[in-house]
């Protein structure tokens, strides 16, 4: 498609639980918040283009608002919001909702990959005293590795709210049989859970006629 005319990525109807769920945390969170002397911020690190499609009976298809609009449609605004999104065609649709908005809230549009973005901003410890904010990754891989997570945990700033990937794409590399899972799989691991702890709890010693074995 077009950079005016991107191509929304398709979602099941699991995605209208998750952004009910998301709104209404938000909702909560900024309801709380506006009785406090602080500054707060919506992130959304992979904001897509503000929509997607819904997949329906019969393979019919409706455009879903998508978490951006969701947080912006909130009652109680967060006084600040940053769409990040790497993809240019995307990122031009992130901009005409800022217009769309404009008069009402303050929105940054940032193009560009979310991982640097948000280790600088955890950096930033000064800079982030008065503020309080929520970070939302909704990933449909393995983009965001420990490091990301623990940074902006650090801060003592932000709330994150990680859609992990299970089914589409931690599963995936882990085989049902150790023989398969390769070293480079595993180390692909290590760094998105952090450390290598998963390995006992998905492929425990089992003790056998031969004494402690993995499966």
């Amino acid at each position: 498609m077009s950079e005016e005319s991107p191509q929304l990525p398709e979602v099941g109807p699991w995605a209208l639980d998750k952004l009910e769920r998301l709104r209404k945390y938000l909702s909560a969170y900024t309801t709380i918040l506006r009785k406090q002397n602080l500054r707060y911020v919506y992130i959304d690190a992979l904001a897509g283009a503000g929509q997607s499609l819904l997949r329906g009976d019969a393979g019919a298809r409706q455009v879903l608002e998508g978490s951006p609009r969701v947080a912006l449609n909130i009652k109680h605004p967060f006084r600040h919001y940053v769409f990040i999104e790497k993809d240019r065609a995307r990122a031009t649709e992130l901009r005409k909702l800022k217009e769309e908005y404009g008069s009402t809230r303050r929105v940054t549009v940032v193009e560009g990959g979310c991982g640097a973005y948000l280790l600088d901003l955890a950096n930033k410890r000064k800079q982030l005293r008065g503020w309080r904010g929520v970070v939302f990754l909704d990933p449909f891989g393995m983009q965001v590795p420990w490091e990301i997570l623990a940074s902006l945990g650090g801060t003592g700033v932000f709330e994150v709210i990680l859609n992990l990937p299970i089914g589409m794409a931690v599963q995936r590399l882990m085989p049902r049989q150790l023989v398969k899972l390769t070293a480079e799989r595993r180390a692909r691991l290590d760094g998105y859970f952090g450390d290598p702890g998963w390995f006992d709890v998905v492929y425990p010693e089992d003790n056998t006629l031969f004494g402690l074995e993995r499966f």
